[in-house]
C-alpha cells in the first residue's frame, strides 16, 4: 500500500447571472492511501488506445469532502487528472475508484483553496 497526497477536484454548477449556469471547479489537497493499483489499455473505436486506471484511493475525510461528495469529479495522480468512477463513504475515510483521464469541458474555471 502506498501513500497518497494530492489534489481532488470538485465541480459545481453555479448561477453566474440570472438564468446562466456555469461549472465552477475547486481543488483541495488530501492525504490518503492507494490500496489498489491496476492499469489497462482500452481499445476504443478511435485510432489511439486509452489508458484506464482502476486504482482505489482511501482519503482521510474532512467536513468539506463529506458535504461535497456528489461534486467530486477527478483526482490528480502524477500530474494527470483522472475521473472518479465510484465514491464510497466509509467514515472516517472516503474510498475513490479512479477511471480514465479527465478532460474538463470548455468554460470551466479553476480556483484553489
Amino acid at each position: 500500500m502506498s501513500k497518497f497526497y494530492g489534489k481532488v477536484g470538485f465541480v459545481k454548477t453555479t448561477e453566474t447571472s440570472p438564468g446562466v449556469w456555469m461549472p465552477s471547479e475547486t481543488e483541495k489537497l488530501y492525504y490518503g492511501d492507494i490500496t489498489r493499483l491496476d492499469r489497462r489499455w482500452d481499445q476504443p473505436t478511435e485510432v489511439n488506445d486509452h489508458l484506464t486506471l482502476s486504482e482505489e484511493i482511501n482519503l482521510l475525510a474532512d467536513t468539506y469532502i463529506l458535504d461535497n461528495l456528489s461534486y467530486i469529479k477527478w483526482v490528480e495522480i502524477h500530474g494527470v487528472k483522472w475521473k472518479v468512477k465510484t465514491i464510497t463513504p466509509a467514515y472516517p475515510r472516503i474510498k475513490l475508484t479512479i477511471g480514465e483521464e479527465y478532460n474538463a469541458d470548455e468554460g470551466e474555471t479553476s480556483s484553489t483553496t
